[in-house]
């Protein structure tokens, strides 16, 4: 299972009125942290434990503290300092050498779940939304989170907010904002976004360690060929969506194309090759990489009466990272790794 909140909520929601359940979240750290505010991870009474909050050194003592907030069914606030000898981090043996407070807060229908099934139900839309969190160990107030409208917000609220959805709007390492109120109560600012979606052009067999990768990552994938022995859904078992049209067919899906963070063309035909970069033209891609040589790409450009400096998107090619792959899994790597690297930084 990978680590996406789409994918952890996912999970947890069938499970949500069976058993008892804690949210984890990171909400402020000081120096070197695994993982930075905002980061959140599900706690079952079975056991289960969805998400990570470390690199897997806090999360069995965690649990320890989770099982006492179920009990309790009151939020309670744990701090590792791996700075200070005597704390249960430093004991832990800890590497990172900062400071790490987190959030434990019971999930339960009285509180509605903390608005868990609203913000899944905006992730599955594909909204970018920002989660409320009150930091506080004292009991709160249950009219707040009763409410979805406290705990997700389509829009800022605060001028501090506005940087934070400026920055978000273009990549996914925005961080959570943690703010106080007149009242001097602390809240927590999460922005929220799906996962990546990543649109693959060309399904040959290069194409299946590319979609099981992305796949792996938690993005979601469409893959499109209209050919008919490509693009089989037996062999590629990983991919959201298959789609058996012409690649110019898609610009009659607005939501499709609006809906899209990266594209990969690799039909390894050039007149599919040059409808895709066209149609890529005309999404939401903030990554569009072309899989050739530089003079395979020029009669593409070419072909198609396109030019580099025109694209509204530029144009990775040769794509990847230079790593020196040669086979299909390392080319996959190397391509993924430079579109994480646009979406991400």
């Amino acid at each position: 299972m990978n680590n996406q909140l789409t994918t952890l909520l996912n999970h947890w929601y069938p499970k949500r009125h069976s058993q008892q359940w804690v949210l984890g979240t990171v909400f402020d750290i000081k120096g070197s942290s695994y993982r930075k505010p905002g980061a959140m991870m599900l706690f079952g009474d079975l056991g289960e434990q969805y998400g990570l909050l470390s690199g897997g050194c806090l999360e069995s003592d965690l649990m320890r503290h989770a099982r006492q907030v179920m009990d309790t069914e009151q939020q309670k606030i744990v701090t590792y300092d791996m700075t200070d000898e005597d704390d249960v981090g430093w004991q832990l043996g800890i590497g990172c050498g900062g400071l790490v407070k987190i959030l434990l807060q019971p999930l339960t229908q009285q509180n509605s779940y903390l608005a868990l099934p609203e913000l899944l139900t905006a992730l599955k839309q594909r909204n970018q939304v920002c989660y409320v969190q009150q930091i506080s160990e004292q009991a709160v107030n249950n009219a707040i989170y009763s409410d979805p409208k406290h705990l997700i917000l389509e829009h800022p609220i605060a001028n501090d907010l506005d940087a934070l959805f400026e920055h978000h709007s273009s990549n996914y390492s925005a961080k959570a904002v943690l703010l106080e109120d007149i009242n001097s109560t602390s809240w927590l600012y999460t922005p929220v976004k799906p996962s990546p979606h990543i649109m693959v052009f060309g399904g040959g067999v290069d194409a299946l360690p590319l979609t099981e990768m992305a796949s792996t990552l938690g993005w979601q994938v469409t893959l499109i060929d209209k050919r008919p022995a490509y693009a089989r859904a037996s062999h590629f078992p990983t991919v959201d969506n298959i789609i058996k049209l012409p690649a110019n067919e898609l610009l009659k899906d607005n939501a499709l194309m609006n809906s899209v963070d990266g594209i990969v063309i690799m039909t390894h035909n050039i007149l599919m090759d040059g409808e895709a970069l066209k149609v890529a033209q005309h999404s939401s891609a903030k990554y569009v990489g072309l899989l050739g040589p530089i003079h395979r790409r020029e009669r593409i450009l070419e072909q198609e009466n396109l030019s580099l400096s025109a694209l509204s998107t530029p144009l990775s090619s040769p794509i990847g990272l230079n790593i020196g792959g040669q086979l299909p899994e390392s080319i996959a790597l190397s391509i993924l790794s430079e579109c994480h690297e646009q979406l991400y930084t």
